[in-house]
């Protein structure tokens, strides 16, 4: 019975360590995350290193593939897919590839070097050709937060190839569609004005003399859409579907490729640590529908671009905001910093809204919406552990702070007040892109729409100059009153009572009988 109980608690200790080690957690980072801009005339060969580093805590056996790729829907998300499954065949690239490394074992804190080499047949397609290297471990597995087993964590690197030849580099902008909203509260018309305005959720109190309790302090949002121009509507695929092909069990012959974090990758992230959480947290950021937080403000632009050549197109702009009086409004974006291989190393603020910031890639003969936002006034800050971190202020917050950030205190007849604001914002949306003279070709549009949003100023205050204008009127009136009831003595022409006989200054009696004869005596002399 020892025996037994022996051997079953070593079953179970085995048992949890191949659990354990089944589950540990995975961390690569590889570099570069794309090579986009490789030219070869056909018969040519290249070749090209990515580095896989592991920043896990054990030894991983990771196996080597290649894929072909194509663009997904309207949001540009590559779909790895076999040659065979090609919609446009002549685009592949896979069979051209060769890697000098089938798997591998790397080590914690260790970097490996893959070489791999793209070779160009006598006869290829000129134009662009689409694929990727990709590095995976068949036997990794991670857990969701319900305690479910997710799927295998794949990195890559993407290749966008061009062959020379009778390339064509053109393309249309559609439709641009501008939506609005968010981050607005309606004011209320109260009888009595802001004397009977509550000062935390700014609605009228019914009755000032009772208690009242505070209703939702954030409001109600009043959301502003104006879509100038045709409302054709524009098909919007950001789904991002994650569905990779179908996993090569044995580990070996990876031609297929768990595609979660390559999407990610010409997405726009330029991450180097790319996950499967990533790509779906960032699909998931893309579906929200604008303006639908209240206290988020957002205005969004879809600008459809469909690329009519044979050869991927980048596709560069921005967005330039003026009021209604033609003055540009500044601050209203952030840019990304990239390094030398085109990952994201911090952000920046700058005058207009970034168009593609994410620098991806149209394929030929597909359709891509790009979208971006207004999110308000960038400005940077810092976390808890001291990190600097970009905030945005709505435009309340924003023109709050222009209209009293110059005031240290304010007087005894001034006060902090609110109005509610409704502006007319035009956007001079400017895009271009470079095509196979080099030469560059833009495009032009101009769009406007309205925002609407509370903001306090520096006003009168009215506690203050009500009782002071009351008192000044009870002051002029009472003088009035009294001037009214004076009269001069006739000798010192002091003012005097006019029920008054006798002046009290000089004591000249001021009796009818006297101003009458002082006024014939006048009249004879």
């Amino acid at each position: 019975m020892k025996l037994i109980k022996s051997l079953f608690i070593f079953i179970i200790t085995i048992l949890a360590l191949g659990i354990s080690n089944s589950y540990a957690a995975i961390n690569f980072s590889v570099s570069p995350i794309k090579y986009d801009n490789i030219v070869l005339d056909p018969g040519d060969s290249i070749t090209k290193t990515a580095t896989l580093r592991n920043n896990g805590t054990g030894s991983v056996t990771i196996y080597t593939g290649k894929s072909d790729f194509e663009a997904k829907g309207n949001s540009g998300v590559p779909r790895f897919v076999r040659y065979s499954e090609l919609v446009h065949p002549d685009q592949q690239i896979s069979t051209w590839i060769t890697i000098d490394t089938p798997q591998f074992i790397i080590n914690p804190g260790e970097e490996k070097t893959i070489n791999f080499q793209i070779d160009v047949p006598e006869d290829a397609t000129p134009g662009g050709h689409y694929g990727a290297v990709f590095f995976k471990n068949p036997n990794s597995e991670t857990s969701s937060g319900s305690g479910n087993i997710g799927i295998n964590i794949d990195y890559g690197v993407l290749l966008l190839v061009n062959v020379t030849g009778e390339v064509i580099s053109t393309g249309s902008v559609g439709t641009i569609v501008v939506n609005g909203g968010g981050g607005v509260k309606k004011m209320d018309d109260c009888p009595f004005g802001d004397l009977t305005r509550s000062r935390f959720d700014r609605k009228c109190i019914d009755n000032p003399f009772e208690d009242n309790h505070i209703g939702n302090e954030n409001g109600d949002p009043e959301l502003n859409e104006n879509n100038d121009g045709d409302n054709e509507a524009v098909e919007d695929n950001n789904n991002g579907d994650n569905e990779g092909l179908e996993n090569n069990e044995s580990g070996t012959n990876n031609d297929n490729l768990n595609n979660e974090n390559l999407e990610n990758n010409e997405n726009g992230t330029n991450n180097e640590n790319l996950t499967n959480k990533d790509l779906e947290e960032n699909n998931n950021g893309n579906n929200e529908e604008i303006g639908k937080d209240e206290e988020e403000f957002k205005i969004g632009f879809k600008i459809p671009f469909k690329n009519e050549g044979n050869t991927h197109i980048k596709l560069k702009g921005n967005i330039v905001l003026t009021d209604e009086n033609g003055k540009q409004i500044k601050g209203v974006g952030k840019e990304t910093i990239k390094n030398e291989y085109g990952a994201v190393i911090g952000e920046k603020v700058v005058d207009y809204i970034p168009i593609n910031d994410s620098d991806s890639k149209v394929l030929p003969g597909t359709k891509r919406i790009f979208q971006c936002e207004w999110k308000g006034f960038p400005y940077e800050d810092r976390d808890k552990n001291g990190k600097i971190i970009m905030k945005n202020w709505n435009p309340s917050e924003y023109y709050t702070n222009m209209n009293t950030k110059k005031r240290k205190f304010l007087m005894f007849w001034e006060r902090i007040l609110e109005r509610e604001q409704n502006k007319k914002i035009n956007a001079d949306i400017n895009i271009s892109y470079i095509n196979e003279k080099g030469e560059e070709v833009k495009f032009n549009s101009a769009k406007e729409f309205y925002i609407n949003y509370n903001e306090e100023y520096i006003g009168l205050n009215p506690y203050v100059l009500i009782p002071m204008g009351l008192l000044l009127f009870l002051i002029f009136m009472w003088s009035l009153v009294l001037m009214l009831k004076k009269r001069k003595c006739r000798k010192c022409k002091k003012k005097i009572k006019k029920d008054m006989k006798v002046c009290p200054y000089c004591g000249t009696n001021q009796n009818e009988n006297t101003l009458l004869k002082s006024k014939k005596n006048k009249k004879s002399k």
